[in-house]
């Protein structure tokens, strides 16, 4: 059909076909428009003939509540339905190029300057051995759809590519889907702009449901904005789950957005990635996980001037799998609220968390988790950065079975630690990890760091707290802890400087109520102030003997608080030894150096290598015993 403009409204047209023979298809084309309204136009194949292909181009085409289909109901193939305008425009129709058989279904193409597509479904499903057509919207200048459906699924030959390419596109609620549902693999979905990419809660699935991987989502413009839905490449069967990228100049996420490639099968999960110059993610969901024995895949974040994480979920843990990495880049990184978590569910270890920056990383009122919750290891967390400012947030690396506790390491040049809570625990039979800081300069205050193993049956052993920079301050309540219950050697708490303080009522503190031995606490440092009733200690109330305390410094200043090695209660186990190595001591205000026994265990010794040693206002040196033997003081 060829015209300088056509309409039609209602009525139809078909060119079906029907046995062995091809179907001749369908052509409409106009030099200046046309307009289809509510017709049906068919070309079908009934055999194992091909059906036609529909080819409909005007310069302004715009088609409503039309029923276009050119599709196969036995061995044959499907056509292809190819719409070309300059101004395209299609609402309210169903487009398809199903095949119902073992034909492969075709493919639908809208191509124009300016496309636009509201309330249409879009067909080119495979349902047995054949491929799928795959869909494309391609325009010059705008893209533009609305409440849509797309699908191009398959069951056992590969599903088709849906693919938006175009100036601009914005995609607001509807479905993008290219799922496999049996042994073929997914297809891929692709939305690239070379301006922007806006997608409001809109679902784009890219999943297996059978045996046959998931296909790639990838999303890619100088500005991208995705708010609210679903965005998945998702394994729920034997198939491997795939991979949802995102790729930028300036990339926004959030209003409770899902970006994922979980795995809920036996398969693995894929990765998700971000990678952009500033990315800010706000109240929405980045997710790589494994529910059962499938690897966990990762979620990569990498901007290359500033990352924004606020109230945002990330999460690459797993069950019986072992878990993906949590790994975010950037100059400068934020984050607020929200969590991130690596963390093992079953026998599989958990996976990792680095978080790099090459400035500045502030951290605020934020949960990062890489815990083990059964027989799986737990992993480490790492953050760097030259400045760190962390405040009012929790960070753990624990272990709640027989895994092992992971580590905790962070390094700066600057480091500021404020209201924050970090853990390396073991509650099982695995060891716990180690706390460790790296810095110039070191601030701490009214945090809690510990490392401890909690049951008293086993043998695990307690992680080490381990501090090194040039200047350390411990303030304001802060407690470092490192204690064992078991029968397995607490950790130690290393502290390694040029000049340490330690004050406002803060403990360093390494502890033992059962049969394992408390670890030591070591200090190497150059001017040291201990005041403001903090403590030095190292303590047992079990069987289980204190740790040593050991002091090496220029000039160390007891004011108002204790260097201690105390035993308490009925366990029997000694305190430990203090040694103090310095140029010059001093001790007053009432704070002193003691090793004490209230129990039956001994009391230990106190050494002194000073060049002076002074003690003024009621300062002290002393070693007491309730019931065993007193230490010396040399």
């Amino acid at each position: 059909i060829t015209a300088g403009d056509f309409a039609i409204e209602g009525g139809t047209i078909i060119s079906d076909v029907r046995g062995e023979v091809d179907g001749a298809g369908i052509a409409i084309a106009a030099l200046r428009s046309v307009a289809i309204s509510g017709p049906n136009i068919f070309a079908d194949s009934y055999g194992s003939g091909n059906a036609g292909i529909i080819s409909i181009t005007a310069p302004q085409l715009v088609i409503d509540n039309a029923f276009i289909t050119s599709e196969s109901f036995a061995d044959g193939n499907s056509g292809a339905v190819l719409l070309f305008g300059t101004d395209l425009s299609v609402s309210g129709s169903r487009i398809s190029s199903e095949a119902a058989d073992s034909g492969d279904a075709g493919a639908i193409a809208l191509v124009g300057r300016d496309v636009t597509v509201e309330d249409t479904v879009l067909l080119t499903n495979a349902a047995g051995s054949g491929a799928g057509g795959g869909i494309a919207f391609v325009a010059d200048a705008s893209l533009t759809l609305v409440r849509n459906e797309a699908r191009s699924n398959n069951v056992d030959g590969s599903a088709g590519a849906i693919t938006l390419d175009a100036a601009r596109i914005s995609l607001e609620r509807g479905v993008l889907e290219s799922t496999t549902l049996g042994s073929g693999p997914g297809g891929a979905i692709t939305l690239d702009a070379s301006a922007a990419i806006t997608i409001a809660n809109a679902n784009i699935f890219s999943d297996s449901m059978g045996t046959g991987a998931a296909g790639l989502v990838a999303i890619i413009a100088p500005e991208i904005e995705i708010t609210g839905g679903q965005i998945t490449s998702e394994a729920f069967d034997a198939g491997a789950a795939g991979s949802v990228r995102v790729d930028g100049d300036a990339i926004t996420i959030g209003d409770f957005a899902l970006l994922s490639s979980t795995s809920f099968s036996t398969s693995d999960a894929g990765t998700v990635e971000l990678t952009g110059r500033t990315i800010a993610i706000v109240d929405a969901d980045l997710e790589s996980s494994s529910q059962t024995t499938g690897l966990g895949g990762g979620v990569i974040v990498r901007a290359n001037e500033l990352l924004s994480l606020d109230r945002a979920d990330i999460d690459s843990s797993n069950t019986d799998g072992d878990g993906g990495a949590v790994i975010l880049e950037a100059p400068d990184i934020t984050i607020f609220g929200g969590r991130i978590e690596s963390s093992s569910f079953g026998t599989g270890a958990g996976g990792f968390i680095v978080v790099e920056a090459g400035r500045s990383l502030d951290i605020q009122a934020a949960l990062i988790f890489s815990d083990a919750a059964s027989d799986g290891a737990a992993g480490f967390v790492q953050l760097g950065a030259p400045l760190i400012d962390i405040d009012g947030s929790i960070i753990t690396s624990e272990a709640f079975g027989a895994g092992a506790a992971g580590s905790i390491d962070i390094a700066g040049d600057t480091v500021s630690v404020t209201s924050t809570t970090m853990s390396s625990a073991a509650a099982d039979s695995g060891n716990a990890g180690v706390i460790e800081f790296n810095a110039r300069a070191l601030t701490i205050g009214n945090s809690q760091l510990s490392t401890s193993v909690t049951d008293p049956n086993l043998a695990a052993e307690g992680g080490s707290i381990i501090l090194n920079a040039e200047t350390i301050a411990i303030l304001d309540d802060t407690r470092l802890r490192s204690s064992t219950s078991g029968f397995g050697i607490g950790g130690r708490v290393f502290l390694s400087s040029q000049s340490l303080m330690i004050g406002g009522g803060s403990v360093i503190a390494t502890e033992t109520d059962g049969p394992g031995q408390a670890g030591a606490v070591l200090i190497d440092t150059g001017d040291f102030t201990l005041r403001g009733q903090s403590s030095v200690s190292a303590s047992t109330t079990g069987a289980g003997n204190a740790g040593s305390i050991e002091v090496s410094a220029t000039s160390l200043l007891v004011d108002a608080s204790r260097l201690a090695s105390e035993a308490s209660g009925n366990g029997g186990g000694n305190s430990g030894r203090i040694s103090v190595a310095a140029n010059s001591l001093t001790i007053g205000n009432g704070g002193g150096i003691l090793t004490a026994s209230r129990g039956a265990g001994l009391s230990g010794n106190i050494s002194i290598d000073a060049g002076t040693v002074t003690l003024s206002s009621g300062g002290f040196l002393d070693t007491d015993t309730a019931n065993g033997q007193g230490g010396s003081v040399t």
